[in-house]
């Protein structure tokens, strides 16, 4: 920063400090992965793989997200969006 250090004032009484453009305060270091989605996703997957369609690990992944599409259609197709979004961009 240029040596003066800005405040911006905020709702509820707060302050911000104003950054340069581009200026990082903080938080993991550019290009760090983030562990716990990671870690969270990959619980869930194995999860439902053991799962199965029938709940004792039938087809696997596939089986499970058979079943959800089967029980919770609206649930599936959220789920189908957003892969479909993720994939087009």
């Amino acid at each position: 920063m240029t040596g003066e250090t800005k405040w911006r004032d905020v709702p509820r009484g707060g302050k911000l400090l104003i950054t340069e453009k581009g200026e990082r305060r903080g938080g993991r270091k550019k290009g760090t992965p983030n562990k716990v989605p990671r870690a969270l996703k990959e619980s869930i997957l194995m999860a439902a793989e053991r799962l199965g369609e029938d709940g004792r690990g039938k087809g696997g992944l596939v089986g499970y997200m058979c079943c959800v599409a089967k029980n919770q259609p609206r649930a599936f197709v959220r789920l189908v969006c957003r892969i479909l979004k993720t994939e087009k961009a």
